[in-house]
This record gives C-alpha cells, sequence and structure tokens, in this order.
C-alpha cells in the first residue's frame, strides 16, 4: 500500500503526481457538475435562483448593456471560435510549440460533445424572456463551454510559455475578463440562466483537464516536448494573429447583428 501511495506522488513521471492531481481535479469538477445537474432536474433551490438573476438582469438591461455583452457572445459563434482555432494552429506550427495542438483539439471536441450530451439529455427549457430567440436546450451553456475550453486553453497556452511573472499576470487577467464577459453576456442577454452558465463553465474545465493530461502525457512519452528556451521573438508573429482575429471579430460585430440577430435589433430599439 505505501508503494502505491509513493508512485501516486513521484514527480518523475506522468503517473505519478501529475496524474493524481488531473484525476482529482477531474472527479472534483465531475462532482460539482453531478451535484448541479441533480439540483437542475429535481427542480432544486437553484431553480428559483435562477429565475431571481434572471429578473435582475431583465430590470437592468439597457442598451449599452446589450451592445457590450452582444459584442462578447459573438465570441461563441461558430464562425468566430473556428477562426480562433485556426489561428491557433497557425501559431502554434509558426512558433513550433505543436506540442500543444492534440491537447487544445481535445479539449475543444469533448466540449463540444459534453453539451451536446448534456443538453439533449436534460432538455431545460431556455429563460422564458430571452432578447433573441434560440433553438436549442439550455443546460449548460455551450458558449460558456466553449470560452473555456478554447479561448480558456489558448490562454493557458500563452501562461505557460510566458517567462515573466508581469506576462502571465497580464494574459491570466485578460483571460479571466474575456471567459467572464462571455458567460456574463448569456445571462445579460436572457438567453441562459446562472446555472446554464455555471454548467458550461464546469464543462469546459473538465475539457480542460482532458486537454492537460494529454499534453503532460505527451511530455512523459516525448521528451523533446519538454518546453524549451527559445532565442526567437515570436511576438510579432502572435499579434499578427492576434490582429486577424481582433479584426475579424470587429467585422462579426459590425455586420453579423444584421445578418444573426434581427430579432433581437428590432426588440432592442423599444430598450431605453
Amino acid at each position: 500500500m505505501w508503494e502505491f501511495i509513493k508512485r501516486r506522488f513521484a514527480r518523475n513521471n506522468f503517473s505519478g503526481l501529475t496524474l493524481t492531481v488531473l484525476l482529482l481535479a477531474f472527479a472534483y469538477i465531475s462532482c460539482l457538475l453531478a451535484g448541479l445537474t441533480e439540483d437542475i432536474v429535481t427542480s432544486d433551490s437553484i431553480v428559483s435562483f435562477d429565475e431571481h438573476i434572471a429578473s435582475l438582469l431583465l430590470a437592468d438591461r439597457n442598451h449599452a448593456t446589450v451592445e457590450f455583452f452582444l459584442a462578447f457572445t459573438f465570441l461563441g459563434q461558430p464562425i468566430l471560435v473556428s477562426l480562433s482555432l485556426l489561428l491557433a494552429a497557425v501559431g502554434l506550427l509558426w512558433t513550433r510549440l505543436m506540442q500543444w495542438m492534440i491537447p487544445l483539439t481535445v479539449s475543444s471536441l469533448s466540449s463540444l460533445l459534453l453539451v451536446f450530451l448534456g443538453k439533449n439529455t436534460i432538455a431545460r427549457p431556455r429563460p422564458v424572456d430571452p432578447l433573441f430567440a434560440v433553438h436549442s436546450f439550455s443546460f449548460p451553456s455551450g458558449h460558456s463551454a466553449i470560452a473555456v475550453s478554447v479561448y480558456g486553453f489558448i490562454g493557458l497556452i500563452f501562461l505557460y510559455q510566458a517567462r515573466r511573472l508581469s506576462t502571465r499576470f497580464s494574459i491570466l487577467t485578460l483571460t479571466i475578463f474575456v471567459i467572464g464577459a462571455v458567460l456574463l453576456s448569456r445571462m445579460v442577454l436572457g438567453v441562459h440562466y446562472f446555472s446554464d452558465v455555471i454548467g458550461g463553465l464546469l464543462v469546459g474545465s473538465l475539457s480542460i483537464t482532458l486537454g492537460l493530461g494529454i499534453y503532460y502525457w505527451q511530455l512523459n512519452h516525448n521528451y523533446s516536448l519538454q518546453r524549451t528556451e527559445s532565442k526567437q521573438n515570436h511576438l510579432p508573429k502572435i499579434l499578427l494573429l492576434a490582429l486577424i482575429f481582433v479584426l475579424a471579430w470587429v467585422g462579426f460585430e459590425v455586420f453579423g447583428e444584421n445578418l444573426f440577430y434581427q430579432d433581437q435589433l428590432a426588440v432592442e430599439r423599444g430598450i431605453q
């Protein structure tokens, strides 16, 4: 027994401390998600809390908040998500960090799969007063899951590769802000309950855990993938790819409203 425990905390291989931490994190997040799902299915007190939060956000909703959060909710649209993954793939190839490609793919696809299974299994209706019609079930929030599993994982790659503490802090702050804005946008726009968003957050966290498991497994089986110091400055490449994405995001904000949210715009004109 002692040898088994000792091996679980060994630092020199993937099956030791790394796997132990990942399994514990996966189990803990799974328990949280299972408990939340049970509360929703059994119409527990969280449902009343959801409705209370929704009514508060509805009362404070105005033109400015709609415009602001609509821009962030666009980040969950398939076009922008696909573009972010494409640019991430180009960036990883360009900077010779292809060891992150499979983990990012696993994180993204597992999130989509879990959201699909959750929505069609729980079949929770959308909030009764959404700003625009969405023809799918509510729990868990797909936009929230994608925000964590895709944008969160990309931020994690930057965080892992950064050397300076100040740079890591900036990356962490920006990543949390973007994810938080996407999550909050789904509630402000009235298309998800609070628990839907938390469910999406947990699903995304599970997916990131899977992706990290693949990454560390790769490192354990291929030493050449270990992070190495690079004298080459990749910042111009990263900034170029980031600029392309931001321009696409702005373009989607300008033209996407009329393309995807015609009904919402008609409703918004009545908001003071």
